[in-house]
């Protein structure tokens, strides 16, 4: 939202005094924001009004500086949230969107004609992995998560890939607790910092029915000049049909031009961020 909206909504008297403890037209905006379903579905004024306990005239007003901004789109009367939302979250992960995915796709795609399992990229964040992005062929694919997804990294094999060089991040994760996800993930402390550190060792991680009872994963990560990773790479499908050894192997042979190519998109972003801030 502009600041000019801001301004303007602050003036038609649609913010209260935040130092009171009520809400101010940003705080009722962001709550129109995460009220929305998911996905592409689409809601309307009314609906929005009762589910917030806010006036129809001010969740109209809202939307319409929403929708000016890109955040929102009107749809036949109907509102869905906007693709500048996409665009707002993919920084989180990357300072330009989509150009370590961009960096890493030909290998990415390689990965896929070699195994035609599903091939996955991943960053970590606050001890999660962030999917990046997923390659896989026509056939059915039980469970299709979109770009932006996040999921436990303690019970995925592209987690463990990541957590295995980040001590930091590593250490928030237990303090969490390893929480089953099913019978065969590991919960053991003891037994998981064990396993990181063979995967410190080997080079490959690898989640055996850790995250689902009907998959399988094996992962590596592309480490920075420094060890630190950058984002990791992962093949895996049904567990039993997944040759983890062979995949693994596969993911060593391609991980040096891989790494290369994710360090290189690593400086061009630093480079650019550094130019941004110098404008």
């Amino acid at each position: 939202m502009g600041d000019g909206d801001i301004i303007r909504m602050t003036v038609r008297g649609d913010a209260d005094d935040s130092s009171g403890g009520q809400r101010t037209a940003v705080d009722k905006a962001l709550e129109v924001l995460a009220a929305f379903p998911p996905g592409h579905s689409a809601i309307g004024v009314s609906e929005l009004a009762r589910d917030l306990g806010l006036t129809k005239s001010t969740v109209f007003r809202l939307l319409g500086a929403l929708e000016r901004n890109g955040l929102v789109e009107r749809i036949a009367g109907r509102y869905r949230l906007g693709a500048r939302l996409h665009e707002l979250g993919a920084r989180v992960y990357e300072p330009v969107p989509g150009a370590l995915h961009a960096a890493l796709v030909p290998f990415m795609a390689h990965l896929y004609e070699v195994t035609r399992q599903t091939v996955n990229l991943g960053v970590l964040r606050d001890g999660e992995v962030v999917l990046l992005g997923r390659l896989h062929g026509h056939r059915p694919v039980p469970h299709t998560f979109p770009s932006g997804t996040r999921f436990p990294a303690y019970s995925s094999a592209l987690g463990k890939a990541l957590l295995a060089h980040d001590h930091a991040a590593t250490e928030a994760v237990l303090e969490r607790g390893l929480h089953p996800r099913t019978r065969d993930t590991v919960i053991s402390e003891q037994r998981f910092v064990a396993a990181l550190a063979g995967i410190r060792e080997s080079g490959i991680a690898t989640s055996v029915r850790e995250a689902r009872p009907d998959l399988s994963c094996v992962a590596i990560a592309l480490l920075d000049d420094a060890g630190r990773p950058i984002a990791a790479l992962s093949v895996g499908g049904p567990a039993g049909r997944v040759d983890l050894r062979g995949h693994a192997e596969l993911l060593r042979r391609v991980s040096g031009a891989a790494t290369a190519a994710a360090r290189q998109a690593g400086g061009r972003l630093r480079r650019q961020s550094s130019d941004a801030a110098a404008c």
